[in-house]
């Protein structure tokens, strides 16, 4: 072999090499930016920037229900969300199944048709984060429902659960009273602090007038 043929044979193998490098650096590069992307859009970490999301969905979603605004009221929910309503004496209480797909929309519109615009006050808020794609919210909610001499305060155990799906939080979870915990509907506007709670029954102050069954 000649001195010129050893150098162009040289030259070729160094090209070849450094082509194979470039392709490995390359899919190297690919597979990196492909698990960031996975992990930036499946999941989102635990910071004061997500709590203060969830706060505001959390408050937006109680207004939407204090202004009988249907469609503000469905707008956060998921594809796959459920509705669990236990209040004493309700007729849109839950018992084994929750409301899903429309009848979440139909239940909320029984409600406003019942209940219509009312005032509202939140004790009790905390959010906590169970997973990096996962938000609960807890308070205890009250409504004064009705008008007039027909007036009611809903006092309310709630909690939502949002989670991160599609780059955004999204509701998947709506409890309007809990299992252990119903809410209970008393007569007139009752203050916060002269409330007594009861996971079995409703009260001796509670209402038995009206129309607060579709609450």
């Amino acid at each position: 072999m000649n001195k010129k043929n050893f150098f162009r044979k040289k030259k070729g193998i160094s090209t070849l090499i450094a082509s194979v490098i470039i392709i490995v650096l390359v899919i190297v590069a690919g597979i990196g930016f492909g698990l960031y992307y996975m992990q930036a859009t499946a999941a989102k970490p635990a910071t004061t920037s997500n709590y203060d999301e969830v706060t505001a969905l959390a408050f937006q979603h109680w207004t939407a229900i204090g202004d009988a605004n249907l469609t503000a009221t469905m707008s956060q929910y998921s594809s796959s969300a459920s509705l669990w309503w236990y209040v004493h004496g309700s007729a849109l209480n839950t018992t084994t199944v929750a409301y899903t797909g429309s009848s979440i929309s139909t239940t909320w519109g029984k409600f406003f048709a019942a209940a219509g615009p009312t005032y509202w006050t939140v004790y009790n808020y905390k959010v906590s984060f169970p997973s990096s794609s996962e938000a609960v919210v807890t308070a205890t909610v009250y409504y004064v429902l009705g008008k007039g001499t027909n007036v009611h305060t809903l006092y309310l155990p709630y909690e939502l659960v949002y989670e991160y799906q599609n780059g955004k939080w999204a509701l998947n979870a709506d409890w309007w009273g809990l299992p252990g915990s119903p809410g209970t509907v008393y007569s007139g506007v009752v203050m916060p602090t002269s409330v007594t709670t009861s996971s079995t029954s409703s009260s001796s102050s509670s209402s038995s007038s009206g129309s607060y069954n579709s609450y």
